[in-house]
């Protein structure tokens, strides 16, 4: 989450903290380095699938984010740079 006070998702935070505190975990996370990144592509994307200069732009926009990045690759895919396999 975010940490933008005021936000819904702040708000609900807030909530659960002081309604739900003795049922909420806090799981802080690491944006991913940008290797585990590639290596998640990688996962995603056949061998050959993406050039490095497009890796590289995927990798630093996604700024460590993997649904974000995952969400990239999904709009490559639908605006035909990238072609569709059952990996993901």
């Amino acid at each position: 989450m975010r940490p933008e006070v005021g936000s819904a998702g702040w708000n609900l935070r807030s909530r659960a903290i002081g309604e739900y505190s003795h049922r909420l975990t806090n799981v802080d996370l690491e944006p991913l380095a940008a290797a585990a990144a590639a290596e998640l592509v990688a996962e995603l994307v056949p061998a050959g699938g993406l050039d490095p200069s497009t890796l590289r732009t995927l990798v630093e926009v996604s700024e460590g984010n993997p649904l974000y990045l995952e969400q990239l690759l999904v709009r490559l895919q639908e605006t035909g740079g990238l072609e569709h396999h059952e990996t993901w």
